[in-house]
């Protein structure tokens, strides 16, 4: 015959309750937790990209200064070696406080450079380049020349190892809305016909 369990005490009652409200806080902790995790990460991730999206609308919104064009011609009746380099905002905002130099002078090895930069040398014809605001699709242009005459069939063979008349500087600007930086556009270019090419080092740089 089946005997009837002993009714559970008070104390037992209470004591199984209190294990099970024990697991359950832990199960609940441990899920509160991941969901924790889960939005920190999401978080995470969303700042990420609106970072990105951030940089992304400045690069689209930007001035870029960059070399549209160039040219290489003789002054009338003296044979003085003459460049040209047309600069132009790319972008679409104006640059602003446009400031730098440039460098013309005939020489047998490229122009000199430190640490990556393009640098003025002392024997160059070197000028700077005039502040102000370049504006959206509006060129301007930078002309240099070297005040001694060269044979007008000088230098015809851009491989050759004879002298060049190179052509180099560099253009710093701000740009809206400021990033905080100083942005700048480099050229180094040497002559080849009635044009000037980009030469071995620094050639072109803007960032």
């Amino acid at each position: 015959m089946l005997q009837d369990k002993p009714a559970k005490t008070a104390e037992e009652i209470t004591a199984g309750a209190t294990k099970w409200m024990m697991r359950f806080n832990a199960i609940l902790a441990f899920l509160t937790l991941v969901v924790l995790c889960l939005q920190l990460n999401e978080i995470h991730e969303g700042g990420s990209d609106t970072h990105k999206l951030a940089e992304s609308t400045l690069a689209a919104s930007r001035a870029w200064v960059v070399v549209q064009g160039t040219g290489f011609e003789f002054t009338k009746d003296t044979n003085y070696p003459r460049g040209r380099v047309v600069l132009e905002d790319s972008g679409n905002s104006p640059a602003f406080g446009i400031d730098g130099w440039r460098c013309v002078e005939v020489r047998h090895d490229e122009p000199p450079m430190q640490g990556g930069q393009l640098q003025e040398s002392p024997t160059a014809v070197c000028l700077p380049i005039a502040g102000g605001t370049l504006g959206r699709g509006i060129p301007i242009t930078i002309n240099g020349y070297v005040r001694s005459p060269v044979s007008t069939t000088f230098s015809q063979d851009t491989q050759g190892m004879d002298e060049h008349f190179y052509f180099w500087g560099t253009v710093t600007y701000d740009i809206y809305p400021s990033d905080g930086k100083r942005h700048s556009t480099s050229f180094c270019l040497r002559n080849g016909g009635d044009q000037l090419s980009a030469c071995q080092e620094g050639g072109h740089d803007a960032n």
